[in-house]
């Protein structure tokens, strides 16, 4: 309800508030409130009519601009009346088109007529009340959107006089190629505070175009509010559309038949971007039968009997293609839905090309496409169509070729066994024994690396952990002789049984500062560690012979690394890790514990 019906009916309700204060004696209000439900009722049918204008203009430039075809024209019923028709197309969602509907309107109101009407160059202009749209700039708006004509070539030049090795005269330049067209624009039309605006923009602005209801006291009457398209003709091969200017246009239309059928094998195609589908198609029958396609976001072409997709874009999401099979009398349509082929290439160098199995990744609908899968000098790559989010229980082990690795970030589970996942010692030795593996990379959101993960890796010296990671499980690392240092992600909580044992090569180890819990021999025989950094202010519980110890007092190798950790914790770790300060004085004089600064 606007503001004019709330002050009109506030102003009875004072009327009737007096009459009670003046008089004790009963009264008849049917005539108040016959007038306020009057006033509410012609309310109600001016924005149902405003819904239904604006529906009109929607569908009229819709009908301006469409390259689809009509396959249905039906009535619109409501309460048992025709109020419009119901347009129905072979690809776009139907349309409603609504006919001149009885809206309220008084001595001083006012009811806008927008329709269009062509103008001397072919194009549909928005007319108000017969009268040109302009824009700010005194522009027509258009209803149709078109492109600019490309300017003409320039005249070649004359050719010089001739003489003594005359030369041609210059080619003329040419012509500068013509303006895009502006798009075509659709007004809409709003009732506020009982008066009609217009906006041009989508609604951002709103153009002020006269009263819409009557003023306190009018006398209420009411007018045919008519629609923009009075005639709707529906013929053989098109619809013909006629507007209020007299001017007509036409539609194609189409009415499917249930003689001649055409089908495909599957009406779901999967295409990657630049990809290309070759679809074969079955006719009920083929004599004089035409077949052609329209694609949306992928382009067609039809061949020997066979339908290619193609998907140009870069930037592919998937689209849809209209088949249309017609005979010249019947016709038949199919609808393809396209979707987007995603494929995850996985990077890796390799002495020679490696072919995994086929279920050495896994997750949902994923299948590995040796077709697509790469090898040139040393530089390889594996397609996958779908997202890979594991790698199966020793689904690389043992492959002595393979150098290194670069997993994509969709994979959370390293060594997964299918069958007893998620038992916590389930599966694992993904990459068990790659004796050439010297790199690998683990972008993913993975949480627990599990066991023999990497063990007999002998070549590995770079590995980037996750910052995800929470747990080493027992053995990850054992016997990677190569590695020379290792940092633990900030998550990691425990590191499991051996995890790092025999990493003779090891020199440097940061342990992340959630670090609660170093099992049985964690980094036992790593014979050159120099330095351990405990980044956990709290030192973490200590299995039995963690890290190396100094035995020389019995004739074993001795050895010599500095332990560094938080400030203001070195009385606390000496507690804790007193083995640093064994009762044996002989055994760790060269190990010791250092206050970071």
């Amino acid at each position: 309800m606007n503001m004019k019906t709330i002050s009109v009916i506030q102003k009875v309700m004072l009327m009737l508030c007096a009459l009670f204060v003046v008089s004790a004696c009963s009264y008849d209000d049917e005539e108040i409130w016959n007038k306020v439900n009057e006033h509410e009722e012609r309310i109600s049918a001016l924005e149902d009519w405003q819904k239904q204008v604006n529906s009109n203009i929607t569908a009229l430039q819709e009908l301006l601009n469409t390259q689809d075809y009509i396959t249905k024209v039906s009535p619109l019923m409501e309460n048992g009346v025709e109020i419009g028709y119901s347009i129905h197309f072979a690809k776009s969602d139907s349309i409603a088109l609504y006919h001149g509907t009885k809206g309220a309107d008084g001595a001083d109101g006012y009811v806008p007529a927008i329709s269009v009407k062509r103008d001397t160059d072919g194009i549909y202009y928005w007319t108000l009340d017969g009268d040109w749209l302009t824009d700010s700039e005194g522009h027509k708006i258009k209803a149709e959107g078109t492109d600019g004509k490309d300017g003409a070539d320039g005249e070649d030049g004359k050719d010089g006089q001739d003489g003594e090795d005359g030369k041609d005269g210059h080619n003329g330049s040419n012509g500068h190629n013509g303006t895009d067209g502006r798009d075509g624009i659709t007004p809409k039309l709003k009732i506020e505070e009982g008066t009609w605006y217009v906006s041009y923009d989508k609604g951002r602005t709103w153009e002020k175009l006269g009263v819409a209801i009557i003023e306190e006291g009018g006398e209420s009457t009411s007018c045919t509010c008519t629609c923009p398209i009075t005639d709707v003709d529906v013929q053989d091969e098109k619809v013909v559309f006629t507007l209020d200017s007299g001017d007509e246009f036409e539609v194609p239309y189409y009415e499917t038949s249930s003689e001649l059928i055409i089908t495909f094998a599957e009406t779901t195609i999967e295409l990657e971007a630049g990809g290309t589908a070759e679809l074969t198609y079955t006719l009920s029958y083929n004599e004089n039968v035409k077949v052609s396609a329209i694609g949306e976001g992928v382009r067609t072409e039809i061949n020997d009997g066979k339908l290619i997709i193609t998907a140009t874009s870069e930037n592919f999401e998937g689209g849809k293609v209209l088949v249309h099979a017609t005979d010249g009398e019947k016709v038949a349509t199919v609808e393809l839905t396209i979707t987007k082929m995603v494929i995850t290439y996985i990077e890796y160098t390799a002495t020679e090309e490696i072919i995994p199995s086929y279920n050495t990744f896994g997750g949902e609908g994923i299948r590995f496409l040796k077709d697509k899968s790469t090898f040139e000098d040393g530089k390889g790559k594996w397609a996958y169509k779908g997202v890979p989010t594991y790698i199966q229980d020793e689904g690389l082990s043992g492959i002595t070729t393979l150098k290194s690795i670069i997993l994509p970030e969709s994979i959370t589970d390293i060594g997964r066994n299918v069958e007893n996942y998620p038992e916590a010692d389930a599966g694992g030795a993904a990459f068990k024994n790659c004796s050439s593996l010297e790199s690998i990379t683990i972008k993913g959101n993975l949480a627990t690396l599990r066991h023999n993960t990497f063990n007999g890796c002998s070549s590995l010296k770079n590995i980037t952990l996750p910052e995800s990671l929470t747990l080493i499980q027992y053995n990850a690392f054992q016997a990677c002789s190569s590695l020379e240092s290792i940092t633990i992600p900030d998550k990691v909580t425990t590191i499991g049984e051996a995890a790092f044992s025999f990493c003779t090569s090891l020199k440097t180890i940061i342990l992340g500062v959630s670090v609660a819990s170093i099992e049985f021999h964690a980094f036992n025989e790593c014979k050159a560690i120099e330095s351990i950094t405990c980044k956990n202010p709290t030192p973490a519980e200590l299995g039995t012979e963690v890290f190396p110890k100094d035995y020389s007092g019995f004739g074993e190798e001795s050895y010599t690394y500095i332990i560094y950790v938080p400030k203001d914790s070195k009385s606390t770790y000496d507690k804790a890790w007193d083995w640093v300060k064994n009762k044996y004085s002989w055994m760790t004089d060269n190990i010791t514990i250092v206050e970071q600064e």
